[in-house]
């Protein structure tokens, strides 16, 4: 068959009745599949949509949840390992926390996002909040803002940047498999229908009308019969086609119905299952939003929660509860011993102990690190005893850490509703504060007190009066000497600040130190005492007084990378051999960034100064871990000297410590000395140096001078004579 004849036959099937009757149902059924491939397209993408913005407020409701405690703290390294750590998914575009006004407290753009990978050349702002306003703009950027609320106060915005991409992308696939699925059935019915045609005939004219009156009554299983095989008998059989067509439309029309209800039913199952499992999702963040992921103890914030209610229902019924505030002694030094594992496991045994020992109805929580709060309704501060003596049993056992047994205690901090606080955050201020006092004074437990708080007014104050006497120069020195028991000798001499308050009088350094490091005025507190020690040495050198000064360092000196260098530059100006200045550090300090603060003594070592471990025995400390501090001496604590000479425990102790100093290599001071008998069982046991209310009280320089010259720098001491003790 020739190429012309071929395009002839095809053109009159085209035209013919048959061919323009299965070109219409095409077109019909095309228009038909368009329209429901239109609908799922748009139902598809629309749910891709809903289920990105559902993920952008959970997401913003989950950082409004953890962001308010860093904002209140001023806490912004959080917020900003908060928002990196939300940022890193491929559909997260940016995510920010601002205040209230707009600005910023924390962000962090996914340079991964391949959004941002593209429009990287087109940013033209490098202030990261004028790029995410840009981004926002963007038809591309989902962009969804919570409110984070504390206290019903809106106090900062979560705002949550998503691409649209990938649920746009998911659309246009199903809207492919859907044009796929079109085709294949759009061939299989021309296919049907060409066949039709190809085999049927028409009926003659006179069983067309029969055949209409069927129609016309909805009787479509008979066909028109057909006799002739002349035009009549085709147009017949054209008839019966079409009406077996319109039989098989109906059919067909009924299955993409069934086949659209089935992809409907489909779709509110998947959202359904979507939901259930949100559902889910929320329930967790919530939990773990209010609960320490580690002991599944109520964190913070569910503790200020329970506090707020228990203020409420105190303040109905007139009742007062308790606040017990606890921290781990020796806990950092678990950390570095053990690790960080067996400080969690530690954790985990407080943890379940507190529980243990106290009510169900009482609430245990852990605020962070090794910290812990208990909330005990219907206490009052007497039988607040009675709860601190139960949570002082849960220390009694020794704990069993990876096989070993390790025993520890905690400092407890006690607050009272409503003496010591009237809302949630007072009362755990207060609770705090004694924590703290507990600590420092190594005691069990503290009883708030206001005297106790650095923060009261009164002492705010003072604060105030603290600084302006450091810069008006109105502290002065006093000197305790210090002998070599061998040579009986003074060799030395330990600077004590004091304060003579114009209107309070003389402030001793119990009273005004602990206040100068929580304040931060610690370090302008220890320059003063370092350029006035070692300018009242260079003026006793001068006058052939050949002795060392020792000056006491606090655990924030240690962490200041800037103490080396001034004291280097004030040995220079007033020409002191850096051996004459003894630096005494105590052992508590030296647990505060441990490696940091022995980075700081080996810089001060090769400086060249003499380096002395102070209160030792009552600290953490032990021999082995000295061998790792480039120490001269160490000062045994006063508490154990004065003590020996009736406690047989203290004695051995003290003996104990001077062997096994010498072993290392170090020398012996021993501080506290008040009486001969004392004096003498030091020298017995070749202890090197000595200090105390026997030698002398600490005094000014003008008496000092008086007390090196009516025995000599370099005369022998009477030890047994008793009446140095009043000089």
């Amino acid at each position: 068959m020739s190429q012309n004849s071929a395009q002839s036959e095809i053109k009159t099937w085209m035209q013919s009745l048959g061919g323009k009757f299965i070109l219409l149902i095409v077109s019909v059924v095309s228009i038909a599949m368009g329209i429901i491939g239109t609908l799922h397209y748009q139902s598809e993408s629309a749910y891709g949509l809903a289920l990105l913005k559902t993920k952008g407020e959970t997401l913003g409701h989950f950082m409004a949840a953890v962001s308010a405690e860093p904002i209140l703290a001023y806490d912004f390294v959080t917020l900003n390992d908060y928002v990196r750590d939300v940022s890193k998914e491929n559909d997260i575009i940016y995510t920010v926390i601002t205040a209230p006004d707009g600005s910023n407290f924390a962000s962090h753009l996914n340079k991964d996002n391949e959004f941002i990978r593209q429009a990287r050349g087109n940013i033209k702002n490098d202030v990261l909040i004028g790029i995410v306003e840009n981004l926002s703009k963007e038809p591309r950027v989902l962009n969804v803002t919570t409110d984070i609320i504390f206290n019903e106060n809106i106090i900062g915005k979560v705002i949550v940047g998503l691409d649209r991409r990938h649920a746009e992308l998911a659309a246009h696939a199903a809207l492919r498999q859907q044009f796929v699925n079109n085709v294949v059935l759009l061939l299989v019915l021309m296919t049907s229908i060409y066949v039709v045609f190809r085999y049927s005939t028409l009926h003659p004219l006179r069983q067309l009308m029969k055949g209409a009156r069927r129609i016309a009554h909805g009787d479509l299983d008979e066909d028109v019969a057909v006799t002739t095989n002349d035009e009549m008998g085709d147009l017949a059989r054209t008839f019966n086609v079409m009406m077996r067509n319109l039989k098989s439309n109906i059919n067909e029309k009924d299955s993409a119905f069934i086949q659209v209800k089935n992809l409907n039913q489909t779709l509110e199952n998947r959202v359904a299952e979507r939901t259930s499992a949100l559902q889910v999702l929320n329930h967790e963040l919530q939990h773990l939003a209010l609960h320490d992921p580690l002991t599944e103890l109520p964190n913070r914030t569910l503790i200020q929660d329970r506090l707020g209610q228990s203020v409420r229902e105190a303040n109905r019924c007139n009742r007062s509860f308790a606040v017990f505030m606890i921290d781990l002694d020796r806990f950092k030094e678990v950390n570095d011993t053990l690790g960080h594992d067996a400080g969690d496991q530690l954790l985990l045994q407080v943890s379940q102990r507190l529980l243990d020992v106290l009510r169900d109805v009482d609430t245990v929580g852990r605020l962070g690190g090794d910290e812990f709060a208990i909330l005990v309704d219907d206490v009052n501060i007497d039988s607040s005893i009675i709860v601190v003596n139960k949570i002082r049993q849960a220390f009694e056992k020794h704990f069993t850490l990876e096989q070993m047994s390790l025993s520890t205690s905690a400092s407890i901090g006690v607050a009272i509703y409503p003496e010591h606080g009237d809302s949630p955050q007072a009362l755990l201020k207060s609770a705090d504060v004694a924590m703290y006092v507990a600590k420092q004074q190594k005691e069990e437990y503290c009883i708030y007190h206001p005297s106790k708080d650095f923060h009261t007014e009164q002492r705010l104050s003072l604060v105030g009066d603290l600084r302006e006497a450091i810069a008006e120069n109105h502290l002065r020195l006093f000197y305790q000497p210090k002998i070599d028991l061998k040579q009986q000798r003074v060799v030395g001499v330990e600077a004590l600040v004091r304060w003579e308050h114009p209107e309070k009088g003389m402030i001793f350094p119990d009273d005004f130190i602990p206040l100068a490091e929580q304040t931060g005025l610690i370090k302008s507190l220890t320059q003063w005492v370092l350029e006035k020690a070692l300018s009242d040495l260079q003026g006793w050198n001068t006058n052939n007084i050949d002795i060392s000064i020792a000056v006491n360092l606090s655990a924030q000196n240690l962490q200041d990378t800037q103490l080396t260098g001034y004291i280097s530059d004030l040995l220079k100006q007033y020409k002191t051999l850096p051996g004459r200045l003894v630096l005494e550090v105590t052992e508590t300090a030296l647990m505060h960034n441990t490696e940091e603060a022995i980075e700081t003594l080996n810089k001060l070592k090769r400086l060249g100064v003499f380096l002395s471990i102070d209160d030792f025995g009552v600290g953490y400390s032990s021999f082995s871990y000295l061998k790792r501090l480039p120490v001269d001496d160490i000062k045994i604590d006063k508490s154990f000297i004065m003590d020996m000479a009736k406690d047989i425990d203290d004695a051995v102790i003290v003996e104990s410590i001077i062997s096994l100093a010498h072993h290392l290599g170090l020398q012996v001071v021993a501080e506290g000395v008040e009486n001969n008998t004392v004096m003498k069982q030091l020298v017995k046991w070749n202890c090197d140096m000595a200090q105390g209310y026997y030698i002398s009280r600490p005094i000014p320089e003008n008496e000092l001078m008086e007390f090196i010259q009516r025995l000599g720098s370099h005369m022998n001491y009477p030890i047994s004579n008793s009446a140095v003790a009043s000089i």
